[in-house]
């Protein structure tokens, strides 16, 4: 079974504009998110279980919209969503209630109806309080626990939760920065993918770099599963020309290069960046998409 998880979904104003575009172009209603992420389409869908991280609420259809600091975004997103072939969002940020609790239980309501399981956000406390697992269609059941706390207590939450025995894997999102991969206990720990998609801060390149990482478990014959191979795929943000003649795109960086030689340069850069930072704690048998 394979398990992957992506970056932050961070929607910027600029992002609509671009998705307005595209849709004159593809003719698909009046907002279209797929040619932003399309490039990650074919490697998501393949996976078991695909997770994203919806970082920000849905607004009702036909806005208002609002960006930073307090978002709302165009909910044709989730269908995007789920025509990339994401299984489950989780919905744990600092975002969560930006438009307050009718904005959380709208975002929950418009994944589920595109397809997407949610966890992290919750309509009432017995959804709270009930366990949230996924099924494969291989009828594999994956139980995924979604919740916020600092970078700071990041490495303390991996000792103390791998410790127990009780989980096969730890992933950590919404650092808006790719952070490094480690062991603990004997258990994988990703401690932060980066962004996925988001126009955040063009001075600062870090922030349009990402990471899919993929683990694959294989089941034991004396039960449980256990990681026997993983893999990360470097991803880069391209972003908005102020001319407007080149717009936001996703790219997976290993598939890409034969596609756009132009970007060979801010690939190699992208690449070199997140390579350092995945693999800055020297840990030993993960390995990079080719």
């Amino acid at each position: 079974m394979t398990l992957n998880v992506s970056g932050d979904l961070l929607w910027h104003s600029p992002l609509w504009e671009v998705a307005e575009m595209d849709a004159q172009d593809t003719g698909n209603g009046e907002m279209d998110f797929l040619p932003q992420l399309e490039d990650i389409q074919e490697y998501i869908s393949a996976a078991d279980v695909a997770v994203c991280q919806a970082e920000v609420p849905f607004a009702p259809e036909g806005g208002p919209y609002t960006s930073y600091p307090d978002f709302s975004a165009p909910p044709q997103i989730a269908d995007t969503i789920a025509e990339l072939g994401f299984d489950v969002c989780t919905t744990a940020s600092n975002h969560t209630l930006d438009v307050g609790f009718e904005g959380l239980v709208r975002t929950l309501d418009t994944l589920e109806a595109a397809g997407v399981e949610a966890t992290g956000a919750y309509r009432t406390q017995e959804e709270a309080e009930r366990p949230f697992i996924h099924t494969t269609d291989q009828g594999v059941k994956v139980a995924i626990v979604s919740q916020t706390m600092p970078d700071r207590q990041q490495r303390r939450f991996a000792e103390q939760v791998t410790a127990s025995g009780e989980v096969d894997v730890i992933f950590g999102q919404h650092a808006h920065w790719v952070q490094p991969v480690d062991i603990v206990n004997g258990v994988w720990v990703v401690y932060g993918t980066g962004n996925m998609m988001a126009l955040q801060e063009s001075g600062r390149p870090g922030t349009y770099d990402g990471a899919i990482v993929e683990l694959t478990f294989t089941e034991q014959p004396e039960g449980g599963f256990t990681v026997t191979d993983a893999e990360f795929a470097p991803t880069m943000i391209q972003g908005l020309s102020m001319d407007r003649t080149q717009r936001a795109r996703l790219h997976l960086i290993p598939d890409a290069w034969d596609d756009h030689p132009e970007l060979a340069e801010r690939f190699a850069a992208s690449a070199h960046r997140i390579r350092q930072a995945i693999r800055a704690l020297g840990v030993e048998g993960l390995r990079e998409r080719e």
